[in-house]
């Protein structure tokens, strides 16, 4: 994707990437059967394509599979310090995105996202993607 998105926790991001987010485990119905997919959210946000983000959304969600899942970093400079890290995502499309957490996220997110488990994330802040430093296509 050409998007990543910013940071929560009100610190500053010594690394100039991406985003925050949140998310929530997709778990389908009993019975044995296949989960019922649904394009919205429980609150009724429309799920939309990753390539399909942009600056301008407030309100968005995407649903995606975790592919892979950076260890802690922790850093501290002149304006503070904090943690981070950061997943990769890949929609049903084939299209992928970096999602960064900062401090608070850390702690509440990080042991929550597996790899290979599919999530609805939402309310992150969308940022252009330095591409310095982005692996997505």
């Amino acid at each position: 994707g050409g998007y990543g998105g910013g940071g929560m926790g009100g610190g500053s991001n010594p690394y100039g990437q991406q985003q925050q987010q949140q998310g929530n485990r997709f778990s389908g119905g009993g019975g044995g059967s296949a989960p019922i997919v649904r394009n919205t959210t429980p609150s009724g946000q429309n799920i939309i394509p990753i390539a399909q983000l942009n600056l301008y959304m407030n309100r968005w969600a995407v649903r995606a599979r975790v592919t892979s899942k950076t260890d802690i970093k922790h850093w501290s400079n002149a304006r503070g310090e904090g943690s981070l890290f950061s997943i990769e995502m890949l929609d049903s499309s084939g299209t992928d995105i970096r999602a960064t957490f900062f401090k608070e996220a850390v702690d509440k997110f990080y042991n929550m996202l597996e790899v290979d488990k599919v999530y609805t994330f939402s309310g992150g802040r969308l940022k252009v993607a330095n591409m310095q430093y982005n692996t997505c296509k």
